[in-house]
């Protein structure tokens, strides 16, 4: 009797030793390091531009989709032996980040969300809160982005990608046709005046129209187009608020501005970042990167698509996943804001990484900097399917 409850016994032990090996576990803080012991594996959940496979691969292992993110993955692989990164693609489109995270063999311990899907999803994600307070080194300007990328309640999102719409223009044309280049208290009746020298000269203009491009203006003069939290549209885009704010924009954008040759970069204009791939060509090396003109009589505001990284509250590694994204984001805000611009344009194209121009080099510096100078806040975009950023 005693020899079959001693086997039973063993084989139980060796059933635990057998989970123990194939679940990952994160060991205690040893007595001689603040470090933890790493062992075992953490899954991420990644935007993707590509159509790529629909199962958990090894960080840095796609063969065609290897941006930034995934080699610093790498890296911290290697200074930590005993871990093993995962990421999961979420394509972009209807459904994908659900099918993600309804599938016990895709769902992910770190997802990346928009803001949009964060206030919707917000009672499964951890508030980071506290911790950014008492365990990193954010205390300035990246802990505050990260509090406007989420509800009142808490921060649920560590920003990751911030597009906002950029100021650009061609000095040398500015200078042959005696124009001030863009100073940092300029005004949006600045830009317009500016614009006009330009259209008048038979130099292209960005086109300054469409619902996007007047975002940032209708709110600044108190519109909005939905919700807080991007939910409805009918009683916000209707608004008194938001209607005037539009009509007065509206009267303010010159008539027939020309944008030229689309495959060309005009003389001026305000794009988001993402859409200057261009400045990365020789003959836009030397474009210059100016401030967002403001509202004199409103507040000062830029609007951007965002996405950023959550922690799942039925991660079975919560703790691990936050030393992650510490060592992954930066130790403090300088480093934060310059992994988030670099990590953005990486995602548009890895010839941002890698352009020696100094137009680029303008554009991420203004992307980490923005407008605080001047008191401007950086806010999620709500136009365009409650601010998703769209890949494709």
């Amino acid at each position: 009797m005693k020899r079959c409850a001693l086997t039973a016994v063993l084989v139980c032990l060796l059933a635990m030793a057998a989970a123990c090996r194939s679940v990952p576990v994160i060991g205690e803080k040893s007595d001689e390091s603040d470090e933890f012991t790493w062992q075992g594996t953490l899954r991420l959940g990644l935007f993707t531009m590509t159509k790529g496979p629909l199962f958990p691969y090894e960080a840095g292992t796609d063969p065609i989709w290897k941006p930034m993110i995934q080699e610093r993955l790498k890296d911290f692989m290697e200074a930590h032996p005993g871990v093993q990164i995962e990421v999961v693609d979420i394509h972009s489109g209807p459904g994908w980040l659900e099918t993600v995270l309804n599938d016990p063999d895709l769902r992910p311990d770190v997802v990346e969300l928009t803001p949009y899907q964060a206030w919707r999803m917000a009672d499964q994600l951890m508030n980071l809160t506290d911790w950014i307070h008492q365990e990193t080194g954010w205390t300035g300007a990246y802990a505050e982005l990260a509090a406007r990328m989420s509800p009142d309640e808490g921060t649920l999102l560590l920003p990751l990608r911030v597009i906002p719409w950029i100021v650009f223009y061609d000095p040398e044309q500015f200078r042959e046709l005696g124009i001030p280049e863009p100073a940092e208290d300029w005004t949006i009746y600045d830009f317009v005046e500016t614009a006009q020298r330009l259209a008048e000269a038979g130099r292209p203009v960005g086109s300054m129209g469409g619902l996007e491009a007047a975002e940032r203006i209708v709110r600044a003069w108190g519109g909005r187009y939905t919700s807080p939290d991007g939910g409805s549209v009918i009683g916000w885009m209707d608004s008194e608020e938001t209607v005037d704010a539009f009509v007065r924009y509206a009267q303010l954008v010159p008539a027939g501005l020309d944008s030229g040759d689309p495959k060309e970069l005009p003389a001026l204009g305000m794009w988001e970042a993402s859409s200057l791939r261009n400045l990365y060509l020789i003959r836009y090396a030397d474009y210059g990167i100016g401030p967002t003109p403001k509202v004199p009589d409103g507040e000062r505001i830029n609007v951007a698509k965002m996405s950023g990284l959550a922690v799942l509250k039925d991660s079975e590694h919560p703790y691990a996943a936050l030393d992650l994204l510490k060592w992954l984001i930066g130790r403090n805000d300088e480093e934060a804001l310059t992994f988030v611009a670099d990590h953005t344009l990486d995602t548009v194209s890895e010839s941002f990484t890698t352009s020696p121009h100094a137009s680029v080099a303008a554009l991420k510096e203004r992307m980490r900097e923005g407008d605080r100078r001047r008191g401007t806040r950086i806010v999620p975009t709500v136009s365009g399917e409650g601010g998703l950023l769209r890949f494709t």
